[in-house]
């Protein structure tokens, strides 16, 4: 059993958010947030699907990764999130834009898939901070 979503500061429209959630986001709509999903001060996400994370970071590895510039699990600060499916267990950093639509072609790389305009994460995928799609 999860405690409750915790929310601050979030302005919210025709969105769904599960169990044990950390939000912290300007703005998030018409969106569905996935189980235990971690989002940082400033980050806007709008018609995204995020599947959340299958555990909880401990404060320990949370500093840990931010010593090998690894980005937490979740969505960090100041990040805008546009047509995105965010796989499980991704570590989206600072300041990253994923602004999908149609005027992405189709394509594929390590990170992501983009088809029909919509990014798709892969599992365990590793944003670094500023990235821009």
């Amino acid at each position: 059993m999860l405690p409750p979503a915790k929310i601050s500061g979030t302005t919210l429209e025709k969105t769904v958010i599960a169990d044990g959630c950390i939000i912290n986001a300007s703005r998030i709509e018409h969106s569905v947030i996935g189980i235990r999903s971690r989002i940082g001060y400033g980050s806007t996400v709008v018609s995204c699907y995020i599947m959340g994370s299958d555990y909880y970071e401990t404060i320990d590895d949370i500093n840990q990764d931010q010593n090998k510039g690894v980005p937490p699990i979740g969505i960090g600060k100041r990040c805008y999130l546009r047509n995105c499916i965010i796989d499980k267990n991704c570590r989206i950093g600072d300041d990253v834009r994923l602004n999908g639509g149609p005027h992405l072609a189709n394509t594929e790389t390590d990170l992501y898939v983009i088809k029909e305009g919509i990014i798709v994460t892969k599992k365990g995928a590793v944003f670094p901070n500023g990235y821009v799609v």
